[in-house]
């Protein structure tokens, strides 16, 4: 109790100031002095927003100190007034972060005349070792950045390395900790995805919204109490909102195959240049619904992707090894059993592939150059001269369309001198083909995300010239879903995995699609937050609450066998090597493919 209370006292008597934002806000403050440096107590101190035509109004306190809480980023016009004394007026941008400083010397009243200063949030908050670094709308939008992901800029920060760890296309290291250490808000809200605590992004790994963003800020050094839920860094992105005039922009990009070399693999292998198209856009706009009172501001963007697959060389099995593993597993089971039907839906499947026609004798390896893996089943003995090959090779690339689409619009709201709110409504719907298959597009699979929604309603409230209060209500869900395009073509064609070995990349390509039936995961995420900041006589005090619940549903339809054949003979004999066991019953041989840790079976 006594540590508590000598805590108490302690936080009390501090003179220090104490940060007046958050996640979705700035500050401001400063002294009023007279031309000796005397400070000017009860000076008439006005903030107005210029893009909104909204006003506040304070006093200096008997040390001369003036305040303003929670202000929307934005340039901003101070006015300071006291009678006797020139009236000053100064020209401020808000950024999120750090408050301004702004200190202001009144003249003796002589003219009228105004000085325009504008001034920036610090590197270094010299309050409390906050490193923060900030970013306006238009360094945002003219660094460059490959597919215009919103946390691209970020890398630009001293102390950012990108694509560290944490996947998404989203991960960066901050001053050396893991991606999975930092924390991203749009709008007060989190953006992080709770599974790995990195950006949640789209099914193309991308973070869309660059377009609608306002201001950025990265702390990287975070002291203060409101950036302790994690050891790593703060980012903090603001979205922009109506104005008095009308306002918008419209950005296109285009990359294509003439822009693009072609692989090198694909080079080597006299494989030509693949088709590749990408087209994205953003467009935005925004003005007053009621001048001074009501404004609105829409925003959309895209992106429209036709890329090719890593190019790789695919092994499928030759017309000998089919001819006479057929022949061989109908000795043993009889022509047109359910064993005989299997192979042939197997085999049909191979020679049906987009490279089959095309397809060159052998593995193409110099180290094995039949492909045959050490398999002696067509003859190939060793000291003869026979060498017939189990396997042809092709070389196989191929392009697939994505797409990702994220519309969003935001209400701001004067209700009064005292009261200022907004909602906004975020609306994302994304593609993406995470696999495609060699042997056949019926196992090709996508991501899709259906719906992501997100909103936010945030109110700020000043009590007088001492004392604010900011509220956020935020909300989203977020459902994205793995299946193959047309689930039941797909059980028609192979209702089944078949893979060849367990740990090397040089037999057959395998036939199938696991998740045929599909998975997936939906979250549900709820948050609240308050913040309220007073000032009382040489003091400053300030509170915040923070609440987030996170619900995940998840989708696990059953997954197909699993068949892994981990030697050419286990495939050759229906289940089991013959060659390593030379006498296998026929409740063996019958059982066909079966699972378990034995290398000479399926």
């Amino acid at each position: 109790m006594r540590i508590v209370l000598a805590a108490l006292v302690l936080a009390l008597s501090a003179p220090e100031q104490l940060h007046t934002q958050t996640t979705t806000s700035g500050g401001l403050n400063g002294v009023v002095v007279d031309p000796s440096g005397a400070v000017v107590p009860d000076a008439t101190v006005e903030i107005r927003n210029d893009s909104k035509g909204t006003a506040q109004s304070s006093k200096t306190d008997r040390e001369g100190i003036y305040q303003f809480y929670f202000l929307s980023p934005s340039r901003y016009t101070l006015t300071v007034a006291h009678a006797g004394f020139e009236s000053q007026r100064r020209a401020v941008n808000i950024m999120l972060g750090p408050p301004v400083s702004v200190n202001v010397t009144l003249s003796v009243a002589k003219a009228t005349f105004s000085v325009s200063v504008t001034t920036e949030a610090p590197l270094v908050h010299a309050d409390n070792g906050d490193v923060a670094t900030s970013f306006s709308a238009s360094q945002i939008s003219e660094v460059p950045n490959p597919g215009n992901d919103l946390v691209y800029a970020v890398g630009t920060t001293p102390g950012v390395l990108l694509s560290i760890d944490g996947g998404g296309g989203a991960g960066f290291s901050l001053l050396g900790m893991p991606a999975t250490s930092n924390v991203i808000t749009i709008d007060g809200m989190n953006a992080n995805e709770n599974g790995n605590n990195v950006a949640d992004v789209g099914s193309l790994n991308l973070l869309l919204g660059q377009n609608q963003i306002e201001e950025a800020t990265v702390i990287s050094t975070p002291f203060s109490g409101q950036f302790g839920g994690v050891a790593g860094g703060q980012i903090n992105f603001e979205t922009k909102s109506g104005s008095q005039a009308f306002h918008g922009n419209v950005q296109y990009y285009w990359n294509g195959r003439v822009l693009n070399a072609n692989d090198w693999f694909s080079n080597a292998n006299g494989s030509p240049r693949p088709f590749d198209n990408a087209h994205q856009w953003a467009g935005s706009f925004g003005g007053p619904i009621r001048k001074d009172k009501l404004f609105f501001f829409f925003d959309t963007e895209g992106l429209r992707i036709f890329s090719p697959q890593p190019p790789s060389t695919v092994l499928i099995p030759s017309p000998e090894f089919e001819q006479a593993t057929l022949a061989n597993v109908d000795s043993i089971f009889g022509t047109g059993s359910a064993s005989d039907g299997f192979y042939r839906k197997i085999f049909n499947l191979y020679d049906a592939a987009p490279g089959a026609k095309s397809a060159q004798p052998g593995s193409g390896l110099s180290s094995d150059p039949t492909g045959c893996k050490g398999f002696t089943g067509l003859g190939n003995q060793p000291g003869t001269n026979t060498s017939i090959d189990c396997a042809r090779h092709f070389f196989w690339s191929r392009s697939r369309a994505g797409q990702e689409t994220l519309t969003s619009g935001r209400f701001d709201w004067n209700a009064g001198t005292n009261d200022r709110s907004y909602l906004r409504l975020q609306y994302d719907r994304s593609h993406n083909p995470v696999y495609t298959d060699p042997i056949s597009s019926l196992f090709d699979s996508d991501v899709s995300g259906p719906p992501w929604w997100q909103g936010q309603i945030s109110e700020t409230h000043t009590f007088g010239s001492s004392a604010a209060s900011q509220f956020l209500l935020a909300g989203s869900y977020h459902n994205a879903h793995q299946q193959v395009i047309n689930p039941s073509k797909t059980l028609a064609a192979f209702p089944a995995v078949l893979s060849f070995g367990c740990c090397t990349s040089d037999l057959f390509a395998p036939i199938g699609n696991g998740y045929a039936l599909g998975f997936g995961r939906a979250d549900t995420r709820y948050q609240v937050s308050e913040d309220v900041v007073k000032t009382w006589n040489n003091h400053k005090f300030g509170v915040g609450a923070n609440l987030r619940h996170i619900d995940w549903t998840l989708t696990n339809n059953p997954i197909f066998p699993f068949l892994s054949a981990q030697t050419y003979g286990a495939f050759f004999w229906g289940g089991v090597d013959n060659n390593n066991d030379p006498s296998p019953s026929i409740t063996q041989m019958t059982q066909g493919f079966v699972g378990g840790g034995d290398s000479n079976r399926f």
